[in-house]
């Protein structure tokens, strides 16, 4: 059949610049697709996009220190784990409330996800792949806030010793103490103080020229059967994961070496609040300035009153935030859910109330304290230093006597055994292999491949040396269409094609200025120098000519010609033109005719060219694959989703086992830190001389 896409603009309507489009696609004789949307001015886009840059840059060197605060949790972490002084159990609460409400979360938007399945796959195996996700991506969040707690836990405990510990904060007897009053209905009070804040701060920035954008209220989570688990999750994660990196943790151990209290509230506060400068408020600081600001109250509460005023703030008012769209809605199920998912925290506050009021007196938390905590238990007894030992000795001297009693060195046959074993698959790697495309030569440097461009450039009358250069390697095979061929032909045939019709590997340079559109896009031949195809990127704006057609279509073929490729032995498959402002933009694809070498049974060689007014800007050679033959390797049944699945597990349960020995040594000592220091420093050394290696 043939299809078509129209796509018309309302004559008469403009919004700055924007204008209003509607689009059909007619599929045969059929509608086959309908839809509307406002064309924003790609200028605009640009300069949004330069806009938001400086938020992303931002919020990405305050990433970086948060990166290095979660490597200093890593290190206490272990530190900790040596001195036997982590509270497991604490950890595994924690972590077992954000595992249960991922899981119940990414379970609840099944029938979202659902609108995602792909119909190549059976809908058992998609149900098997939903679930295996929703597994993973729980155990994953479970385990980061297990480590959260594990490593800031102990960290809070030592520097605030007349604060109530963490695992007392919400048991009965906590939940009975004057503290636990205080702390709860001060993090309630304080969410009301932070909206308020919010607001004046924006009306006070907006007369500054700040600008903070209106949200639209609205979330996939209304299509979901419990819509109010994600509002217990937003609330539950953000609090307890940020709260414990940037105040529970960052504050004592960045006052333990700056000797200042207030030089660590306002570095944890400013590298949290600018971790937000990511949102779309203008200036690309304001978001960081005003988070920032609330982290240095938020900072100052704890310091006084402990983690539960800041836990219960930072929970309510994501929760809120989450929750607006069910709390406006007219269904009275999403309204009380999410007040009561919301204010979750109002129970234990309207409980430790009524206790009080009945019994006329509070629980003393005297001994729930933090310095109340029994110490860590003793380590083992360092040896003499006349006994130091290497790690492995030290093991084996702590080993039980029966256990050495019992070990058996292997026999000589089974030792002859393991070594024929690991001959032969050795040998393996010596077995010569014909491989597709191992006879690319790259003749040509990276500095001559620059040259080459920049001499077309100059005869095609072009200024190159207004314009940045960068180089780089382009890898061109199609893997699907490689392992097309194969399935009917040999090696030597895939080699033909990209070493004849395509190429398999290219220097592509790049020519570009900062902050415009316009750029040049090169291919060159490593082999022979030959200049493969040149990509020209316009601004839409951009003047140029208004043609039809078939005037457009007879500069598309002399630009074929021009690459060596013949109009004549080609049939013209798609053709598609767009009327921007100052010029008219054209699209042509051509297929090979039947019978010509450079197709295989339904795989047909392609080549498409792009017209900006009068002037070639694009050329592209491509395969195009069957749909059925794509569609049906693509075909997942619930066996293969299971057996995958299993692959996982088993990958995922060797991980938390080799996790599980490695926090044994760790307790025992038997892990030597110095040598894998320096084995991962060396590493690291060598991942960033490549990094900056590559920055050409």
């Amino acid at each position: 059949r043939a299809d078509h896409t129209f796509t018309w603009k309302l004559r008469g309507f403009d919004v700055e610049g924007a204008s209003y489009r509607l689009r059909i696609a007619v599929h045969g004789d059929q509608i086959g697709g309908f839809s509307e949307f406002l064309k924003v001015p790609e200028a605009w886009e640009r300069d949004y996009e330069e806009l938001r840059s400086h938020n992303l840059a931002t919020g990405l060197i305050a990433s970086f220190f948060l990166v290095l605060t979660l490597l200093a949790m890593l290190v206490v972490f272990f530190v900790n784990i040596r001195q036997r002084d982590i509270r497991w159990k604490t950890a595994v609460i924690f972590g077992g409330i954000a595992f249960v409400l991922t899981l119940l979360a990414n379970l609840n938007n099944l029938p979202v996800t659902e609108y995602a399945y792909e119909t190549t796959e059976t809908y058992g195996s998609y149900l098997t792949n939903q679930l295996l996700v929703s597994l993973l991506s729980a155990l994953a969040q479970g385990l980061f806030i297990l480590f959260l707690t594990a490593a800031a836990e102990p960290v809070y405990r030592r520097a605030y010793g007349d604060q109530i510990r963490l695992n007392e904060q919400f048991q009965p007897h906590g939940m009975r103490t004057k503290r636990f009053l205080l702390g709860t209905v001060l993090g309630l009070t304080m969410t009301a103080f932070f909206f308020a804040y919010q607001t004046i701060f924006y009306l006070i920035a907006e007369k500054f020229g700040a600008w903070s954008p209106a949200q639209i209220p609205y979330d996939e989570m209304v299509n979901t059967y419990i819509p109010w688990i994600m509002v217990l999750l937003i609330g539950f994660l953000p609090a307890v994961s940020e709260e414990f990196i940037s105040r529970a943790f960052s504050i004592p151990f960045l006052q333990r070496y700056l000797k200042s209290r207030w030089a660590a509230v306002v570095i944890s506060a400013l590298i949290w609040g600018f971790a937000h400068a990511t949102y779309p408020q203008q200036p690309f600081f304001i978001r960081g300035l005003e988070v920032g600001i609330a982290g240095i109250i938020i900072g100052a509460v704890m310091l006084r009153w402990g983690i539960l005023a800041p836990l219960v703030w930072h929970y309510t008012v994501d929760a809120l935030y989450t929750a607006l769209i069910l709390l406006r809605s007219s269904n009275s199920y999403f309204v009380i859910s999410a007040a009561l998912s919301a204010g979750i925290l109002l129970l234990p506050l309207l409980v430790a109330t009524l206790i009080y009021l009945r019994r006329r007196f509070f629980v003393d938390p005297t001994s729930m304290l933090n310095r109340a905590d029994s110490p860590p238990l003793a380590s083992e007894q360092a040896p003499e230093a006349g006994e130091l030992l290497p790690p492995e000795a030290q093991l084996l001297r702590e080993l039980p006597d029966s256990v050495l009693a019992n070990y058996r060195p292997l026999s000589g046959s089974r030792l002859g055994l393991a070594a024929v074993i690991v001959a032969v698959f050795a040998s393996l790697l010596f077995l010569e292999v014909e491989r597709p495309l191992q006879q690319v030569d790259f003749a040509l440097t990276s500095d001559e491949a620059r040259q080459k461009a920049i001499e077309h450039l100059q005869a095609s009358g072009t200024q190159p040396d207004t314009f940045h250069v960068a180089v780089f390697q382009q890898h061109q095979p199609d893997g699907d269409a490689i392992k097309y061929i194969l399935e009917r032909a040999s090696i030597d045939r895939v080699n033909q094609y990209y070493t004849q019709d395509l190429r398999a590997s290219l220097w592509m340079v790049r020519f570009f200025r900062p902050l415009q559109k316009e750029e040049f896009w090169v291919e060159v031949d490593p082999q022979n120098g030959e200049i493969y195809s040149v990509r020209h990127l316009l601004d839409e704006d951009a003047p140029g000519a208004d043609l039809e057609e078939e005037e457009a279509r007879i500069i598309a073929e002399e630009h074929m010609r021009a690459y060596g490729l013949d109009p004549d032995a080609f049939e013209l498959k798609q053709s598609s033109s767009e009327k921007l402002d100052a010029r008219r933009d054209h699209r042509f694809i051509w297929e090979a005719r039947e019978g010509d070498p450079r197709n295989l049974d339904e795989l047909h060689f392609r080549c498409e060219v792009r017209i900006a007014g009068d002037q070639p800007v694009a050329l592209r050679r491509h395969f195009k694959l069957p749909e059925a033959w794509q569609r049906e390797r693509d075909e997942s049944t619930t066996l293969q989703a299971t057996l995958g699945g299993l692959r996982i597990a088993l990958i995922v349960a060797v991980a938390l086992h080799l996790l599980y020995l490695l926090i044994r040594q760790v307790r025992s000592g038997g892990i030597s830190w110095l040598s894998l220091i320096k084995i991962g420093t060396l590493a690291g050394l060598v991942v960033m001389l490549g990094f900056l290696n590559s920055l050409p």
